[in-house]
């Protein structure tokens, strides 16, 4: 079984560091990350009141493709052996690596050691397993700024892919400590 889990928020938000994080808990993780499908330079839309080309709004993705991307993914996931190992993952996880993702350079101490070995033993308790590569499910996490946005009518919709979903709003979290 694998299970697609969506993770939103604004650029720079911690989207990737939360999905790297995530990658040491579960290890049977493959990461999709919605910036690798911006539309090509020619296609994207312009901001008519600045004149200028505007990155951050939905039309600017090709979000047709990630759904794609995330059908063939889940099938490709649930054909691959379930006996465990973590090898499959290893030989997919290179065609995700982003071009744009841009962690930062501590992102290994983002989460406190004893944090995340508390997390693994709780995660082995519950799931009653000795090992987190024999977690009994595979995860797609897809990390991006408009995965949430209201889709136009007819059009394809990436929300219907998710099973579980996410939207971090460290927005109002800066707002209430600045």
């Amino acid at each position: 079984m694998s299970i697609v889990f969506g993770l939103s928020g604004p650029s720079c938000s911690g989207k990737t560091t939360v999905a790297l994080n995530l990658l040491k808990l579960f290890p049977r993780t493959v990461i999709i990350h919605q910036d690798d499908f911006y539309k090509p330079n020619s296609q994207i839309p312009v901001n008519e009141a600045l004149g200028l080309e505007d990155w951050d709004c939905p039309a600017s993705f090709d979000m047709d493709m990630i759904v794609e991307e995330i059908r063939v993914l889940r099938k490709r996931l649930c054909n691959m052996a379930a006996d465990g190992s973590t090898d499959g993952f290893n030989a997919i996880r290179p065609s995700f690596a982003s071009q744009w993702a841009n962690p930062p350079d501590d992102v290994d101490k983002v989460v406190d050691g004893d944090v995340l070995e508390s997390l693994k033993t709780k995660i082995l308790h519950t799931l009653q397993i000795e090992s987190l590569d024999k977690t009994p499910f595979s995860l797609v996490l897809v990390d991006g700024i408009l995965l949430f946005h209201d889709s136009k009518p007819n059009a394809t919709d990436i929300n219907a892919e998710f099973d579980a979903a996410v939207q971090m709003l460290l927005e109002s979290w800066a707002d209430k400590n600045s």
